[in-house]
């Protein structure tokens, strides 16, 4: 074993459920590997099948098959030093993709990678999962590019301003004897009541 999970978690990005691979069994410099990933009854993939469910329902799910070939094409990118190490390999491409017979719970998936061609920042690889002997899928082309991670993740959104504290309504002016007198006098013709609106309140006039 070349590499194991722990060695493995300080290569990849991902983390469970969706680090797939468990160890790195063989690494050719400098264009070949291979990795491994145990497929067991308790992945977080079978979680929503029914009670009493055949094993077909078991079936490792395809995207999830791509998903461990595509952390193995990351490793041997990594280990081979085809881009800078602060990068992020991204997969942009993939051709010739077969699927074959699925895999099951107690299978142990051999993800064989090889490096087939690199273009400047481009690389393509190849290969295809075997379990027991048997190709569970393979893969004719996946072209791999990097990028560092500050041209993959948005800027953080700027902090919100404090809200400034709402200024207080004035206090009404005393009402005078002599403005008193002069309301009683004027009695019967119509008031117009002013009330001071609090800040922030929208004026209904």
């Amino acid at each position: 074993m070349l590499l194991d999970h722990g060695q493995i978690r300080r290569r990849l990005r991902q983390r469970a459920p969706m680090l797939l691979l468990d160890t790195v069994a063989e690494y050719t410099p400098p264009g070949a590997l291979v990795a491994t990933k145990a497929v067991t009854g308790g992945e977080d993939c079978y979680r929503d099948v029914a009670e009493g469910a055949g094993i077909g329902a078991f079936a490792y799910p395809q995207v999830l098959l791509l998903e461990s070939f595509g952390q193995a094409v990351s490793l041997l990118w990594s280990l081979a030093g085809l881009g800078p190490a602060e990068e992020i390999p991204l997969m942009v491409g993939v051709r010739g993709l077969r699927y074959a017979q699925p895999a099951l719970p107690g299978d142990v998936l051999e993800h064989h990678v090889r490096l087939v061609h690199r273009s400047g920042a481009v690389n393509e690889f190849a290969g295809e999962t075997r379990v027991g002997g048997r190709t569970v899928v393979s893969v004719a082309s996946m072209l791999v590019v990097s990028r560092p991670p500050s041209a993959l993740l948005p800027d953080p959104a700027p902090a919100p301003a404090p809200a400034s504290a709402p200024t207080p309504a004035p206090a009404p002016a005393p009402v005078s004897a002599s403005a008193s007198a002069s309301a009683s006098a004027s009695a019967s013709s119509s008031v117009s009541v002013v009330v001071p609106v609090p800040a922030g309140v929208p004026d209904p006039a």
